[in-house]
């Protein structure tokens, strides 16, 4: 009676108010992306000036390893209860693991479009003047004598870092989300998981595979 008339309704009321939080973020992020944004091609974070926004799924961890403790709980139930092989339930951590960081990356998708015209404009535009610079330093120092000035010019030093810069504008990210943040989330919603392993399999046991898998 207790599960039924207290546990599962509270459950159910804080599941409910953190969706309707990530909508509100979504529709946030969203009400953003329709604004005249000044985003960079050539901004060093690899997505306009936008990745920032990719802190957001390192919070949502949190929520990720509440939501997989329950599901982590029901399989030890089982594991420990019912005899059930905790191989058994790969399929469903794996998928709960996909679920949580397409869930929780998907409202950064809002930027998507405004960063692919950002891409098409930097990579024309830069790439342009690239290809620029890059024939003047030939038509400057190739097919022809050279000597020890070429030490002392600041052609090819320019040049270099122009094309850097040129390759921060070509490499822009369509989601402003960097690694780090995904593997963060990853890592959070797999962590409930861990000490069902632990139940399911002796440490002895699991040293020694892990052994195998390293030596």
């Amino acid at each position: 009676m207790w599960h039924a008339l207290v546990s599962t309704p509270v459950l159910i009321i804080l599941l409910l108010g953190w969706l309707w939080r990530i909508v509100l973020w979504s529709r946030f992020l969203w009400l953003v992306s329709r604004l005249n944004l000044c985003v960079m091609p050539a901004h060093p974070d690899g997505a306009g000036g936008l990745k920032f926004l990719g802190f957001s799924t390192q919070s949502f961890s949190v929520l990720a390893c509440a939501i997989g403790a329950i599901i982590a709980g029901a399989i030890a139930n089982r594991v420990t209860h019912d005899g059930a092989s905790l191989f058994s339930f790969r399929y469903l951590i794996v998928g709960f693991d996909i679920f949580c960081l397409i869930f929780f990356v998907s409202p950064l998708l809002v930027f998507s479009n405004k960063l692919m015209e950002t891409w098409r404009r930097g990579s024309r535009q830069y790439g342009a003047l690239a290809r620029y610079i890059g024939r003047e330093l030939e038509k400057k120092w190739l097919n022809r004598e050279v000597g020890s000035e070429v030490l002392e010019a600041n052609d090819f030093s320019a040049t270099i870092d122009f094309y850097a810069v040129a390759a921060n504008a070509c490499t822009i990210n369509i989601v402003p989300v960097a690694m780090r943040n995904i593997l963060i989330l990853a890592a959070g919603a797999v962590l409930p998981f861990v000490p069902v392993l632990l139940v399911a399999v002796p440490p002895s046991v699991l040293v020694q595979k892990l052994a195998g898998l390293l030596f």
